[in-house]
């Protein structure tokens, strides 16, 4: 969200990680509510689940705490550790 062209979507007094979770959130609560099932699953997307996915939003690129939070948050920070950093390194 940091390169937003949606400038309305984006705070001045926030990291844009921050932004990103919050908008993410704010979709997945519009969009799912308490009675959304995924497909795969019968996991619903309840405030656990949603905090769970701001959490890894806002965290992906803080691996000194992602590192010690939820499997979910520590992956999203490791997936794109390697996407950024590529497969050689």
């Amino acid at each position: 969200m940091g390169w937003a062209a949606t400038k309305e979507l984006l705070s001045q007094d926030k990291r844009f990680e921050v932004d990103g979770a919050n908008i993410a959130t704010s979709f997945l609560k519009g969009h799912t509510g308490s009675e959304y099932q995924d497909n795969e699953t019968t996991e619903v997307w309840g405030p656990a689940r949603i905090q769970r996915a701001w959490d890894a939003i806002a965290l992906h690129e803080t691996p000194s705490i992602a590192q010690h939070a939820a499997a979910e948050v520590a992956l999203t920070n490791l997936g794109i550790t390697a996407d950024l950093l590529g497969p050689k390194s």
